[in-house]
């Protein structure tokens, strides 16, 4: 995943740590036995959200920055190791992935998740909507994860999703 701010900033989590491309900098540099896989910002906190791989497990940080001092990193939780993924949208951090066997959607709570959808496969993306509606997408179908409907169908796999400003769905797939 990658996240373009209001600036346009790309950000991009690659070789375990946050890149900058369009600085040609390191917003992360690689740390020695954390891998990063996906952050979502908190804008108006001036912090984000973001998950690191280690050798037996994925670690779940809040980073805060300030003008005045380092930036502060706080561990939220740990969770069996595997590929999650964020989304900070209405106050809300929305945490999705995969450990190997089940793909799962949940919303941070604390210093948990509560877990709203689990199931045998891989989601391949996540997205939620203005309206908080959580949307996903499995195999060649895109979901409305409170109803449960298809809300679309590809001939082919989807491999990511979005929405415009419209509200219409915007999909990628192998062709």
């Amino acid at each position: 995943s990658f996240y373009v701010n209001e600036l346009n900033q790309v950000f991009i989590p690659v070789n375990g740590g946050i890149y900058l491309p369009m600085d040609s900098l390191w917003f992360i540099p690689p740390v020695r036995g954390y891998y990063f896989t996906s952050f979502a910002p908190n804008v108006s906190d001036t912090g984000f959200f973001t998950f690191a791989n280690t050798v037996d497990s994925s670690l779940l940080f809040y980073l805060k920055s300030s003008k005045v001092g380092p930036i502060k990193r706080v561990c939220v939780l740990k969770l069996e190791k595997g590929i999650y993924n964020l989304i900070f949208v209405n106050n809300t951090c929305y945490v999705w992935g995969n450990n190997g066997r089940t793909g799962r959607i949940g919303i941070l709570l604390k210093n948990q998740i509560k877990w709203l959808f689990s199931i045998s496969g891989i989601i391949k993306q996540v997205q939620v909507n203005d309206s908080s509606e959580i949307y996903f997408a499995l195999q060649n179908a895109v979901y409305n994860l409170r109803s449960r409907q298809i809300v679309l169908i590809a001939k082919e796999t989807v491999y990511g999703f979005c929405f415009d400003h419209s509200g219409n769905i915007i999909v990628s797939t192998a062709r």
